[in-house]
């Protein structure tokens, strides 16, 4: 006498298919996270560099500010700029002596 077993097998196919839907649902949901506001990176802000000189700009309350290091002379140059029209030099600062007092803090 043979025995028969009811038992209904789960199907590889089926697996795959669940896994592939698993992983495609978390490629869209960092997709919607990247473009919706989740990074930390804004268009407006702006990072470059050219030679000896790296730039960055971003908002800085109601008007934007630069900032421009030259690393020959190890410089952080800081601008205001106002309504797009103006620009305002804010001051010079030497790097180094800010990492030392940043040390001894």
């Amino acid at each position: 006498m043979q025995s028969q077993t009811d038992t209904t097998r789960f199907q590889p196919s089926a697996a795959l298919w669940a896994s592939a839907a698993i992983i495609g649902a978390m490629i869209i949901l960092q997709a919607g996270r990247l473009a919706g506001g989740g990074a930390s990176a804004r268009a407006a802000d702006v990072a470059s560099r050219a030679g000896d000189h790296a730039v960055l700009s971003f908002n800085g309350g109601n008007d934007d500010v630069v900032v421009v290091l030259d690393s020959r002379s190890e410089t952080l140059y800081v601008y205001h700029v106002e309504n797009q029209t103006k620009v305002e030099f804010l001051g010079a600062q030497a790097v180094a002596p800010m990492f030392t007092a940043a040390r001894g803090k």
